[in-house]
């Protein structure tokens, strides 16, 4: 089924709001991850944990894994990790496919749409205002 198909209110009820999550829904934030994580233990001289691994950890957050794997040393590497994923967060974020149309689909409908995510809202708003 479609977007067109789903918000016909012929086919499905029409929602009330829709919500996305950011990472891996609307953007594709995966190699920005990867990099800012590999920076991080390359900094610490540390053997990270195979990426694999790390991407196959749904919605864990930098403040849920990060105290897991790094223990004493967190406060500076979780500050570390962020600069570098600050420091590359625009030139590496790529729209997740179809993302656009969906979400101009959605907006012709003028159904209201928001973003949650536990991702500071500072890295989901920077993108929109460029």
């Amino acid at each position: 089924m479609s977007c067109p198909e789903i918000l016909d209110p012929n086919v499905c009820l029409t929602p009330e709001v829709i919500l996305f999550d950011w990472d891996g829904v609307l953007v594709d934030t995966k190699d920005l991850i990867q990099e800012a994580y590999l920076a991080t233990f390359a900094a610490l001289d540390q053997e990270p944990i195979e990426i694999d691994t790390v991407h196959q950890l749904p919605g864990t957050s930098l403040r849920d894994y990060f105290p897991q794997i790094l223990g004493k040393k967190l406060k500076k590497q979780k500050k570390f990790f962020i600069s570098m994923y600050t420091k590359n967060h625009i030139s590496s974020l790529k729209s997740m496919p179809h993302a656009k149309d969906l979400l101009e689909t959605i907006y012709a409908h003028k159904i209201p749409m928001a973003v949650v995510s536990n991702k500071e809202a500072i890295f989901c708003v920077r993108k929109q205002n460029t």
